[in-house]
C-alpha cells in the first residue's frame, strides 16, 4: 500500500480473514489531493489478487471547521442566579483538546474557588464548590489557548453572570444561613393581637 503525496499511516483489519482495510492516518495537509495505491501483492481469502495499480483518491478540506463557543448555561449575562452550587457549562463548535482545558486557560473574576473539566468532548464545566457572593457579577474568561483536536484555537470568550440578592434566595430557595436576625421588639402594650417586629439584614 502506498500514499502519495507520503503521509505517516497505520494499517489494521477487522480479524483474519475480512473485506476491508482500514488506513489511519496522524496528520495530512489542508487543500490536499491524495491518492492510495494497492498492489497484487494483497491477496484475498479466495486466493484473488488485487489488481496491480488498482488506486483510490481523496481530497482534504481547504480549512478547519471554525472552532467557537456555540452556546452556555447560564447564558452570558445572565440574572439572579442561585450562588451556591453553580455550574457553567461552555459547549464549543468542535471537540477539545483535554490537554487545553487548564486553569491558565481559564480565570473567574471576581476570585472565587473553581475546578474546570471537559464534560463532554466539546464542552466545558466550570464548577464553583462553594456558595458565591450574593448580587454579584462574576466572569469566567475562557482565552484562546483552549484548542481544538484539530490543533485550532477558539477566540476568546467571556461569560458573564449576576447571582441573585440575599434576599431573593430567601424567597426563592428558601435559603436563611446569610440573613441574621439582630433584634426582636416585644408588644409594649395588651392588645387582642400581640405583635412582634423582626429587623433582617
Amino acid at each position: 500500500i502506498t500514499v502519495q503525496p507520503a503521509a505517516d499511516f497505520t494499517v489494521s483489519t477487522s480479524g483474519e480473514y475480512t473485506d476491508k482495510i482500514d488506513l489511519s492516518f496522524k496528520q495530512l495537509e489542508l487543500g490536499t489531493e491524495y491518492k492510495i495505491g494497492f498492489s497484487s501483492a494483497i491477496e484475498t481469502f479466495a486466493g484473488d489478487y488485487v489488481s496491480d495499480g488498482s488506486e483510490i483518491s481523496f481530497k482534504t478540506v481547504d480549512k478547519y471547521p471554525d472552532f467557537n463557543v456555540a452556546s452556555s448555561t447560564p447564558a452570558n449575562n445572565a440574572k439572579n442566579v442561585n450562588p451556591r452550587g453553580v455550574k457553567a457549562v461552555v459547549k464549543y463548535s468542535l471537540p477539545i483538546d483535554e490537554k487545553t482545558v487548564a486553569n491558565e486557560n481559564i480565570t473567574v473574576s471576581p476570585e472565587a474557588e473553581y475546578t474546570a473539566e471537559l464534560s463532554g468532548e466539546n464542552e466545558i464545566t466550570v464548577s464553583f464548590p462553594n456558595k458565591l457572593s450574593d448580587s454579584t457579577t462574576y466572569t469566567i474568561t475562557f482565552t484562546d489557548g483552549i484548542k481544538s483536536t484539530f490543533d485550532t484555537s477558539a477566540p476568546e470568550y467571556s461569560l458573564s453572570f449576576t447571582t441573585m440578592k440575599g434576599f431573593e434566595n430567601l424567597i426563592v430557595n428558601g435559603d436563611m444561613e446569610d440573613l441574621s436576625l439582630i433584634h426582636i421588639s416585644e408588644p409594649t402594650r395588651q392588645a387582642e393581637i400581640p405583635y412582634a417586629v423582626f429587623c433582617l439584614k
